[in-house]
């Protein structure tokens, strides 16, 4: 075998090809791991969202509340069921509208925004919520609240502000948090000027929190057996994870994009060995003379190629680290409205990077390798 210090100052004597081809590895791993980073973040956003002790309802086939439409006589239905959680004996049931408006940024852009109206119950059915500047808007007023990604995103979208969606006048009263899940993309506002600037009847939803005891998967089955109404119930939790599908989008470019910079810098590792090779050819040919089988030397020539790549994705890592925590915006594929998120470095992510610049660095060293352990001994004499 042939020992590593060979290949160590084999890559000293070649200093500026191998410095080359190691940062182009590196950016590569470095946009594969910031593109891994956004997909994890967009699906946590989604994943940590919701609860399991409660139950939305919207209308059989729609795949989000904004397309949804549950009638008022349902509604009445649904809060007297026998699950369904109560405050103060009066049901806690959260009857919703979700409706989606074209607001400009500052910059020019149109952005897709959701509008939630609830009543004065439905924000302790949201016990994630958090008020984290001045006050909720006041049932029957014209008044909203902010989701904390939508502050400064648009004309008067501050506390204080006021901003025009259809033929209603909205002042902004306080800025709301839900620990990093969508509803920080959100506007909130009363139901019933929710409704009217938009001229609905109907509601987009109910949220069900759960009575102690009560079993989600009972509530589910009365709600959707009864044929009176064509419902669709499931858990809160279950509702978001499935919009964590709008990763996937992401994922396909992740992949694509990948593998066409992957190639490159295989190619870029292909031509630095092949020089190496072409270089070297006596030297290779001594190696053979002295007894060194064609496979140590096919293995010196792989090592030398991982001892390029396996620091360089080491150093990718590193340059995409400065992603992690920024929040970013991008459109739910489900809903079509925005939702910010904060792009996740997770150790599986980083795995995934360090894997990939392994791979490169294989694949650039196994065909160099294999030539030079296969080429006829006294050809590499004659060269």
């Amino acid at each position: 075998m042939i020992p590593i210090r060979y290949s160590l100052r084999s890559l000293g004597q070649r200093r500026r090809s191998v410095a080359m081809t190691g940062f182009g590895i590196a950016l590569v791993v470095a946009l594969f791991v910031s593109m891994g980073a956004f997909v994890e973040g967009l699906a946590g956003t989604f994943e940590k969202a919701g609860s399991d002790r409660s139950v939305i309802v919207t209308r059989k086939g729609s795949l989000a509340e904004s397309m949804s439409a549950v009638s008022r006589e349902s509604v009445t239905v649904l809060r007297e069921l026998p699950e369904v959680a109560r405050d103060h004996d009066r049901s806690a049931a959260s009857p919703e509208v979700v409706t989606i408006w074209i607001v400009q940024s500052p910059e020019g852009a149109d952005l897709s925004l959701s509008l939630r109206g609830l009543t004065d119950a439905g924000y302790a059915a949201h016990p994630g919520v958090k008020v984290l500047e001045g006050r909720r808007p006041v049932s029957g007023s014209d008044e909203a609240m902010l989701g904390r990604a939508l502050v400064g995103k648009a004309e008067g979208f501050r506390v204080g502000g006021s901003f025009q969606l259809g033929r209603r006048k909205w002042r902004v009263v306080g800025v709301f948090d839900d620990l990093g899940g969508p509803a920080a993309s959100e506007i909130w506002g009363p139901v019933e000027g929710v409704m009217d600037g938009d001229r609905r009847t109907d509601f987009s939803s109910v949220l069900l929190p759960l009575a102690p005891g009560a079993s989600a998967d009972r509530l589910i089955a009365r709600v959707e057996s009864d044929r009176r109404f064509s419902l669709h119930a499931q858990r809160e939790r279950d509702y978001f994870q499935a919009q964590a599908g709008s990763a996937e989008p992401m994922r396909v470019v992740t992949a694509i994009v990948a593998l066409i910079m992957g190639l490159g810098a295989v190619f870029g590792a292909l031509n630095t060995m092949y020089a190496s090779l072409a270089g070297r050819t006596r030297e290779v040919a001594t190696l053979r003379a002295l007894g060194f089988p064609g496979s140590s030397i096919a293995a010196a020539f792989v090592t030398e190629s991982l001892l390029v790549a396996v620091p360089a994705g080491i150093l990718g890592c590193l340059l995409a680290l400065p992603v992690e925590g920024r929040e970013v915006a991008t459109l739910n594929m489900w809903t079509f409205s925005q939702v910010a998120f904060s792009p996740r470095i997770t150790p599986a992510v980083l795995a995934a990077g360090l894997g990939f610049s392994l791979v490169i660095g294989l694949l650039g060293g196994l065909w160099p390798a294999q030539a030079a352990a296969s080429t006829p001994l006294s050809v590499q004499l004659r060269r």
